[in-house]
């Protein structure tokens, strides 16, 4: 009986130290996928830069006419905003304009109000192209 007694303690504490050694190791797991998050920002604002090139065409008459033409090359600028918890939309407006995605807070705020949509904005990390609409802005920083 004795044996038994303590065959049962050595495997209790096997257990208990496994579910331990468990309870650490997803811990820092954890730990570590939040300090290594990229889906998140590491600053407020970053301009990053996409170049998009035209589709050539494949008809040959076309390519034939174009051969000494260089394809056309664009250059968008793509803004990444970060709207905070419990940022107000004047504040969001004033960021907006500040990096020169809208010229006006008042036309920004007019048209959230006018769409209805004035508590729908979420904090995040949104990409902004430079020259969007007020709409297009709206619903990027709205879905």
């Amino acid at each position: 009986m004795e044996k038994l007694k303590n065959i049962l303690y050595e495997i209790s504490d096997l257990i208990l130290g496994f579910v331990l050694l468990l309870i650490i190791i997803s811990t820092i797991g954890w730990q570590l996928y939040g300090w290594f998050d990229f889906n998140e920002a590491k600053s407020t604002i970053a301009i990053d830069q996409k170049i998009k090139t035209e589709n050539k065409t494949h008809n040959n008459s076309i390519n034939e006419n174009n051969s000494n033409k260089k394809p056309k090359v664009t250059i968008q600028e793509v803004v990444n905003f970060k709207i905070n918890s419990g940022e107000t939309g004047i504040k969001i407006a004033q960021n907006l304009k500040n990096l020169g995605l809208i010229n006006s807070v008042n036309d920004f705020l007019n048209t959230l109000k006018n769409s209805n949509l004035e508590n729908a904005i979420k904090a995040g990390t949104y990409k902004i192209k430079k020259g969007s609409s007020l709409e297009e802005i709206v619903h990027i920083l709205t879905k």
